[in-house]
């Protein structure tokens, strides 16, 4: 597994801007109407940074409407720069290098590419967003559900893997602040082979407990403590991880239509855009030789990281997971989510509903 390049690289790449449009003709940027991003373009466009952009036209365009008369009518065909935090981070050199087949002769025309099209088009601006790119496994799961010893495991191997590990849709912006790129997008992106994609499950009411006490723990001193943040926070949370497959990769794929064999503990789906190994934590230790299969590394072994049981707070989440129940009312709507009856079997539920009920 690598790790992506120093992002600060990619801020320190930042080009001077030219006001106005390279004095070249570039008769590959199609004129508005024509260019395939024009409706996005048009309602992204924010006038007070074109007028940054563009000092000369704030000279005679003081509104947002001035402003975008201006853009339509001629900024655009004067190749003139939307907006300088649209290039910021932009390396034109490593823009043209990596996309030899647009022949962009000037660092300059890389610029306007970049602005009118590339940016658009999923196209990596510098070498940090690239990584990102071109990550061809990605851990992509809830959390609390073996994501840690996954990327350990990896890190053992010393495959050189790009890999991307995220949560949530949101986490990825926040981890990787420097990509643009959607992470939908990324997901997406045309490769010669299916993007290898990792996603665990865990039973809705340890997983709930193990993702409070993960975030707020650290916190928490009493059981009282304890009790009245899961009692406030314990439905929302637990809605979060029934609801996770929602998403559908983004690419229409159902977990769900696919069924899950409990005796095996995972399961590999198939789609034209996805290569999905679906696991459940539970069964993480005896799936060493299934994620060795699916990631082509032979003698992979998995072992525990992050684990709630030896955090600083260790003794309060196992004296309140001892103490804990909920009614039976609720634990019959929990285990009755599609979530639930797919990947757990109606004894591992009713075992849960006994553990818990109270």
């Amino acid at each position: 597994m690598t790790l992506p390049p120093d992002e600060s690289a990619a801020s320190r790449a930042l080009l001077a801007l030219r006001m106005t449009g390279p004095d070249v003709a570039m008769p590959w940027l199609p004129t508005l109407f024509q260019n395939p991003y024009a409706d996005q373009i048009i309602t992204g466009f924010r006038w007070r940074a074109y007028l940054r952009a563009n000092p000369d036209v704030a000279e005679v365009a003081t509104d947002e409407a001035a402003a975008l008369r201006h853009f339509y009518y001629s900024g655009y065909y004067e190749r003139r720069i939307l907006d300088r935090a649209r290039l910021r981070g932009f390396d034109a050199p490593f823009y043209r290098a990596r996309y030899p087949e647009l022949g962009l002769g000037s660092d300059a025309e890389a610029q306007i590419h970049y602005c009118y099209l590339g940016c658009y088009e999923g196209r990596a601006p510098n070498a940090y967003e690239a990584w990102h790119h071109d990550a061809d496994l990605h851990v992509f799961q809830m959390g609390k559900v073996g994501s840690h010893s996954i990327a350990a495991a990896l890190e053992a191997a010393d495959t050189g893997r790009k890999v991307i590990q995220l949560h949530w849709m949101s986490d990825f912006h926040l981890t990787a602040s420097g990509v643009r790129t959607p992470y939908r997008q990324l997901l997406l992106r045309d490769r010669a082979a299916p993007l290898q994609v990792i996603s665990g499950t865990r039973e809705i009411v340890s997983w709930t407990l193990a993702s409070l006490f993960q975030y707020f723990g650290p916190g928490l001193d009493t059981v009282d403590a304890a009790r009245a943040l899961v009692e406030g926070r314990f439905l929302e949370i637990a809605q979060g991880g029934l609801s996770w497959f929602d998403h559908r990769y983004f690419c229409g794929l159902d977990v769900y239509a696919t069924p899950f064999p409990h005796a095996e503990g995972a399961v590999r789906i198939g789609h034209p855009q996805l290569d999905l190994l679906v696991y459940r934590q539970e069964d993480m230790s005896r799936l060493s030789a299934t994620f060795g299969g699916f990631l082509s590394i032979p003698g992979f072994a998995l072992g525990h990281a992050n684990v709630g049981e030896v955090k600083p707070y260790a003794g309060l989440y196992r004296a309140f997971q001892q103490a804990f129940r909920l009614p039976g009312n609720l634990l019959a709507t929990l285990y009755d989510t599609p979530y639930m009856q797919h990947f757990y079997t109606d004894d591992e539920r009713e075992a849960a509903y006994r553990r818990w009920v109270g």
